[in-house]
């Protein structure tokens, strides 16, 4: 494989990026019982409204989106996401063709993981991303396979 170096520095960083995004949001949630939330009246499944006694507000879901509220762990985590599946386009090039089916399904869960009780749409979007994900991998294996015979 002619770009390992650069696939371990990727999925390296892709792994600590992600870390650090859940780190600063498990702070967050631990020191005020619940995801700080602009714009939230009243508490509800896993965020808090933000008042006066909210700890740690920089790191609380203030940065709008549309509808959606982030933080800066949610950015950290999307940037570990983007940087992964950047590796995964690296190192699969036969795979590609199912690259925007991988795009939709890690969409679909984040926009799905944003509202409160939505499981089911959230495990479908997750089975749609891995499902794409063993394509592209089968896609590459039977693209290798057919190299191999064709050199004897």
């Amino acid at each position: 494989m002619k770009h390992r170096k650069m696939l371990i520095i990727l999925l390296l960083m892709a792994i600590v990026t992600q870390a650090i995004g859940a780190i600063l949001n498990r702070i967050v949630i631990s020191s005020n019982l619940g995801m700080p939330t602009i714009g939230c009246a009243s508490a509800f499944s896993k965020w808090v409204p933000i008042d006066q006694g909210t700890k740690l507000t920089a790191l609380s879901d203030v940065i709008r989106v549309g509808n959606y509220a982030l933080s800066m762990g949610d950015l950290f985590i999307i940037t570990g996401l983007f940087i992964s599946m950047s590796a995964l386009w690296l190192a699969i090039p036969a795979g590609r063709k199912f690259f925007p089916f991988l795009v939709a399904s890690v969409v679909g869960v984040f926009m799905s993981i944003a509202e409160p009780n939505r499981i089911i749409s959230t495990v479908l979007c997750e089975i749609a991303a891995v499902g794409t994900i063993i394509a592209m991998y089968w896609s590459h294996r039977s693209a290798v396979k057919a190299q191999v015979i064709k050199k004897r």
